[in-house]
């Protein structure tokens, strides 16, 4: 099952807190094993079933966000979710900005849409995965405390992107949180992480025999 949080998260210097722990589609693993993961899965596709399932959890979610802050959701993660008219982590913010009486304030928008896919993510030395992409910011947030919001968190690369945005706006301060956050490994069954542990050390004996 999904563990229940709030757990931390990070990317770099920038942290934030995920309320539950799930279990991502992976090769070789337990593909959505628990309801949640699931559940998440079905809400992003059908709006009947995400809209119920985004009062509900959002509710869950409102009680370790901070209040007196502006509520800002991160952009659709490509085109096609945004031209199929239903957006999971926007009816989330504003379920949880109905709980807390927030703004909701809709200024993210991706410049460069770069790739969504792994084959997109570029490499940059010293600075980790990075996607070719870059979020903009179209309002003056000065001197406001921002909360962002996202249904999932997984390497962290658009929260952070979209923390950048709104930093450059003027935003005092940017505090995410999210509702699920990509099982570590750490977080995995144990004969799980001995698995992965074997398999990293034969990949390395290949390597030198190959070398």
């Amino acid at each position: 099952m999904a563990r229940e949080g709030p757990f931390r998260i990070r990317r770099g210097d920038f942290e934030g807190q995920a309320l539950l722990v799930y279990i991502p589609f992976r090769r070789g693993a337990r593909h959505f094993e628990d309801t949640p993961s699931r559940a998440l899965a079905l809400a992003k596709l059908l709006p009947t079933l995400g809209g119920e399932w985004a009062e509900v959890m959002g509710r869950e979610l409102s009680a370790i966000c901070p209040e007196g802050c502006s509520m800002v959701t991160c952009p659709p993660a490509s085109r096609r979710r945004s031209q199929r008219g239903w957006y999971f982590a926007e009816a989330l913010s504003r379920s949880v900005a109905g709980h807390l009486g927030l703004p909701v304030v809709s200024c993210l928008s991706w410049v460069n849409e770069g790739f969504e896919a792994a084959k997109g993510v570029k490499t940059q030395r010293g600075q980790g995965r990075k996607l070719a992409r870059e979020v903009a910011c179209d309002r003056d947030l000065s001197g406001e405390q921002v909360l962002l919001i996202d249904d999932g968190w997984t390497t962290g690369i658009t929260a952070a992107l979209c923390r950048e945005a709104l930093l450059s706006a003027g935003a005092a301060g940017v505090e995410l949180r999210t509702l699920f956050a990509t099982e570590r490994t750490e977080h995995r069954p144990a004969d799980e992480r001995a698995r992965i542990t074997r398999r990293a050390a034969l990949r390395r004996l290949r390597a030198r025999t190959q070398e």
